[in-house]
């Protein structure tokens, strides 16, 4: 009996250690604890006597375990294990992080690096998974030309092709022209792909067909050279949203002297603006504005050399006549392409004294403005952002105060914090750096250089701070899901549980991609989804430096991911204290957000279908995982995939598509843990 029970206090599960205690000293012993030949005797013993160590009776007891039934006999019950389980787990040799986990401490990374999870795969499930994933991606190969946005437009020739065909043009438009530097790439017009919303039934044709269509080939030549020192912006809810250093066509803002000339995939001119001086950029509408053609001498203007770099046929346009405007005249023509006779075009020229300020071919409806719309849409998916928004505030705060108290305890994982951040910073580095634009400025291209610097290792220290103030927490409340990162982040990269969980994670990716790329294929009557909007995989058709850049990048915001997402749930657990209300309730908050961006109850279905396998990889699996196939994900989405390898960009697919093979054929050889690949060899007996 424990002493609170021979002083009448009542009996708990501790009573039971005690009594547990009582009888492994015994066993070990081969004596009682306390010899007493009355009741009050034995309760004199119980209040003033230690119970005996083993070293004299049992020298060649383990010390950690004399410890452990030592802490069952002490007469304070809450010092003692809090159940039988607990010791179990304590015992030498046990799993130590079990036994933390019972008693309601905070684990050691070390400790649960060293948990007894092993995770090795049979030779069957591995190569089941690998096969999967080979069959997953061939799967989604083949849906890629009629889901994605590059698969659906044709795209006949390639960015040096159009390169060469830009230059030819402001060589012919603007032969005087000084051009010390030049950027280009390919943009979408957002406004054309809203319109096909109101039509999904002809969106395929429109896409093939129409003209100029929702991809456009932008160059633009300086005198000075190009420095995009700003931000891109980007959506400021997705982690690394925004790049500096990146070149667009509006960033930087263009300067007196600047050519921009847009071309359609075909190569045909779109547009053509000068811009002269005091102007800060090019008017969306050329004639608006004050382009001073007279300050750069230019052939008079011909309008058959521009109709015919455009594709235009003289006989199928009707002119509106000139317009006097501020900046001079403005000509005004409409018509149609031969090839799209259904769809009228308006064609806009602006002249200054007789000589081309700026030439424009766009669709008849469209209204002079911004590619995006002014006004503000209140839709479920804004009050959600600006909800999370708000509560990110609130969010830093919390994770300041988590950063202060784990330092100040040492639960912070600071060498773990260091590696993620010093991972982070590198691999961003170098990411952002494929893809800034850098000047043939020196100085420029020193500061740009410093600016990406800057940018990857203000992400770095905000992953440490993430990672010392949240990671103890995860560590105590969910440590099993950390094994495998932890291991990780240590250097065991030949870890079996490693191996398995990066071969699981870019299995669940590749399930869940060809499950989004078939839904996109299902019929609009059906809830199949518009084009994909993939508009890294457009910037990866300018550039063969973008998929570099992305396969650096993605990993640090895909591991953030993961830890918030599995910190949300934590949060969750401590709001709802069952685990089911948990994973409801966070089930429920990204449930809101995906469904506000799809249409129809298919694709409704589609988008909870994935969401619920990726939470089901984080709970189930593990953060490593998660951001294996968060990471996964994101790179197979936005890769520019072709069924035909002989077009151009195939090349550029392929690279990204070998990596993500390449690490599922990693995760299945470590997860083998040294196995025969083919199972158990034919010569054994």
């Amino acid at each position: 009996m424990a002493p609170e029970q021979l002083t009448g206090e009542g009996a708990s599960l501790r009573s039971d250690v005690y009594a547990l205690g009582l009888v492994l000293h015994e066993m070990l012993t081969g004596k009682r604890v306390f010899e007493a030949k009355s009741l009050t005797e034995l309760r004199a013993l119980h209040a003033d006597t230690k119970p005996p160590g083993l070293s004299s009776s049992a020298p060649d007891v383990d010390p950690a375990f004399e410890r452990l039934i030592l802490r069952c006999l002490d007469r304070n019950p809450n010092d003692r294990p809090a159940s039988a389980r607990v010791v179990l787990a304590s015992l030498p040799g046990g799993d130590q992080l079990e036994a933390a986990m019972l008693a309601g401490e905070t684990p050691s990374p070390e400790m649960v690096a060293a948990s007894s999870v092993v995770g090795d795969l049979s030779a069957r499930k591995a190569w089941a998974l690998l096969l999967f994933v080979a069959a997953a991606l061939a799967g989604t190969v083949s849906l890629s030309g009629r889901v994605s946005l590059h698969g659906l437009v044709p795209l006949p020739r390639s960015p040096e092709v159009l390169l060469d065909r830009a230059r030819q043009i402001v060589e012919r438009f603007a032969p005087e022209a000084t051009v010390t530097d030049r950027a280009w790439g390919i943009e979408v017009d957002q406004r054309y792909l809203r319109t096909l919303q109101a039509a999904p039934r002809d969106r395929d044709v429109r896409l093939r067909t129409d003209h100029p269509g929702p991809l456009r080939f932008w160059y633009r030549s300086s005198a000075e050279p190009i420095v995009a020192r700003t931000w891109v912006r980007g959506e400021p809810w997705v982690l690394g949203s925004r790049t500096v250093g990146r070149a667009t066509r509006t960033e930087p803002p263009p300067r007196s002297g600047d050519i921009e000339v847009v071309l359609d995939p075909s190569g045909r001119l779109i547009r053509f603006v000068r811009t002269g001086p005091g102007e800060d950029e090019p008017s969306g509408d050329p004639g608006s504005a004050g382009t001073d053609a007279a300050a750069f001498p230019q052939p008079a203007f011909d309008p058959g050399a521009l109709f015919e770099q455009a594709g235009l046929d003289p006989s199928r346009l009707v002119s509106e006549g000139p317009q006097l405007g501020p900046a001079g005249d403005t000509l005004v023509w409409r018509g149609a392409f031969a090839d799209t006779p259904a769809r009228p075009l308006r064609v806009v020229v602006a002249l200054y004294e007789g000589h081309l300020s700026s030439f424009v071919v766009k669709p008849a409806d469209h209204v002079v403005g911004a590619d995006v719309s002014s006004g503000e849409t209140f839709s479920v998916l804004t009050w959600t952002i600006r909800l999370m928004l708000m509560w990110g505030v609130v969010g830093f705060l919390v994770l300041f105060a988590l950063v202060a108290r784990n330092l100040r305890s040492g639960r912070g994982d600071r060498r773990g914090a260091f590696r993620f951040a010093l991972f982070g910073a590198l691999s961003a580095g170098a990411g952002l750096k494929l893809e800034a634009h850098f000047p043939p400025s020196l100085i420029d291209a020193h500061d740009l250089w410093l600016a990406t610097d800057a940018q990857a290792i203000y992400w770095a220290v905000f992953g440490a701070l993430v990672y010392i103030g949240v990671e103890p927490i995860l560590r105590k409340a969910l440590p099993r899901a950390l094994v495998s990162w932890t291991r990780l982040i240590s250097g065991r990269l030949r870890d079996p549980l490693v191996g398995r969980d990066v071969l699981v994670g870019v299995s669940v990716a590749a399930l869940v991609v060809l499950i989004r790329f078939a839904g996109a294929v299902l019929p609009p009557s059906a809830g199949g989804v518009p084009a994909l909007r993939n508009t890294w995989a457009i910037s990866a058709l300018a550039s063969p430096w973008q998929i570099p850049a992305a396969l650096l990048i993605v990993p640090f915001y895909a591991a953030l991911t993961a830890l918030f997402s599995l910190a949300g749930y934590v949060v969750n657990l401590a709001i709802f204290r069952r685990r089911d209300l948990a994973v409801l309730s966070l089930w429920g908050i990204f449930a809101m957000v995906s469904l506000a961006r799809v249409q129809g109850i298919a694709g409704a279905l589609l988008e909870l279908l994935w969401f619920t396998i990726l939470l089901w990889v984080l709970l189930q699996v593990g953060v490593l995982a998660m951001t294996v196939t968060v990471y996964s994900i994101t790179i197979l989405i936005h890769l520019p995939l072709a069924t035909d390898l002989s077009m151009w960009y195939a090349g550029r697919a392929a690279v990204g598509l070998l990596v993500i093979f390449g690490l599922a054929v990693y995760g299945f050889v470590i997860a083998l843990a040294g196995k025969p690949m083919f199972g158990r060899p034919v010569l054994d007996v």
